[in-house]
Order: C-alpha cells, then sequence, then structure tokens
C-alpha cells in the first residue's frame, strides 16, 4: 500500500508542472484578408461593381508600310464598359481611337479613324492611380471628304494602354486626367496613336 500511495504522488507531481505555452499565431494571409474585405466592400464605395467611363482630347497618329493619309494630328477618344472583379482589378470592354484630320489647302478635309476594340483588365494602384491594357481587333477607315463613306477601310488585329489619375471624385463619379496608346497591324502596315485626354468615369 506505501508502494502505491508512492507512485500516486510521484505521477501527481510529475504532472502539476507549468503547462506548455501555446505556439503564436501565424500572421494573416494577406490574399484572404483583401477577398474578406471585398466581400463587405459597401457598394456605393468607388471601385465597385459597375463601370462606365469616357474620355476625349488632343492625340497624334502615326502611319507606316503602304498605308497613306495616316499621318497627322487630331483628336482622341474612349470609352469603355464593364465591372470590378476585386476592390482593384476591373474588366474593361473599351472602345479606343485616333482621328487624322487630313487638311487640303488649309481646309479640314477627310477624317481618318484608327480603332481598337479591345477586352482587358484595369488595375487601380493607388485610390486615384489605375493602369489599364487590352487586346483586341482594330480598323483604320479613310475618308477623302469629312462626312463621307470611307474609301479603304484596313483591318487586323490591335492593343492599347492606358494610364489615369483622378484629380476629382465625388462618391463614385470621377473626373480624371488620361493618357492613351493604341496601336494596330495591317497586312499593308502599321497604325499606333494616342492622346492626352479629360476623362469621366462611374465605377
Amino acid at each position: 500500500m506505501k508502494l502505491a500511495a508512492a507512485l500516486v504522488l510521484i505521477s501527481a507531481t510529475a504532472h502539476a508542472g507549468p503547462p506548455i505555452a501555446a505556439p503564436p499565431p501565424s500572421p494573416p494571409d494577406p490574399a484572404a484578408t483583401e477577398q474578406a474585405a471585398d466581400a463587405n466592400f459597401d457598394e456605393d464605395a468607388p471601385h465597385h461593381g459597375f463601370i462606365i467611363a469616357f474620355s476625349i482630347g488632343p492625340a497624334d497618329q502615326l502611319g507606316f508600310g503602304t498605308i497613306t493619309h495616316a499621318s497627322g494630328a487630331g483628336f482622341g477618344a474612349s470609352f469603355r464598359l464593364g465591372a470590378q472583379a476585386t476592390r482593384r482589378i476591373g474588366l474593361l470592354f473599351a472602345i479606343d481611337s485616333t482621328n487624322y484630320v487630313e487638311q487640303i489647302d488649309n481646309n479640314p478635309s477627310g477624317i481618318n479613324t484608327s480603332q481598337v476594340f479591345s477586352l482587358g483588365p484595369r488595375v487601380t494602384i493607388r485610390d486615384a492611380l489605375w493602369l489599364r491594357a487590352g487586346v483586341g481587333a482594330a480598323s483604320f477607315q479613310r475618308r477623302a471628304t469629312s462626312g463621307s463613306t470611307p474609301e479603304r477601310v484596313f483591318t487586323g488585329p490591335g492593343g492599347t494602354v492606358a494610364a489615369g489619375i483622378d484629380v476629382v471624385r465625388r462618391g463614385r463619379f470621377a473626373l480624371s486626367v488620361e493618357l492613351t496608346l493604341i496601336g494596330s497591324i495591317y497586312r499593308e502596315g502599321f497604325v499606333g496613336g494616342g492622346f492626352m485626354g479629360l476623362g469621366v468615369a462611374y465605377d
């Protein structure tokens, strides 16, 4: 009996030591944290849900190869429609164009237009700074006079890259300054251009 009591006492003493400390928690996964924040993001906050945007400004257009009457100054325009996938990434359908106003005897004549219809992402780098890119189909239309039907239409692949900064924002409405570059490749040559535009967006 004494031996049994001694064994019980030794066992109780052995189990009465300090508890083993739990390991420290691992830091949260940044991707999981951002995804959880997106799930609870206010639908009326900026960069969330439906996107529609437009910009216009002065442009330069350049043509190479056998495509004539494609180089000169004019105006550019961009129209985008899409939706946000996450807080910082959106997917946009875009129509970007540069338009060269040809001069004949110092009078405006034909408006030769380079257009790119593209699909691609827009990434918000900071709350007011964003980048976008897209690839798709392009066309170049050459007109003899303003308002006339195109005398020649070229088609091929094209792409666009752009950057913008929101200078004014009120809720989901923003006024931005944008730089847009477009380029297209045709069997007869290459047409590229760009414009600095003033944009309006609801995003």
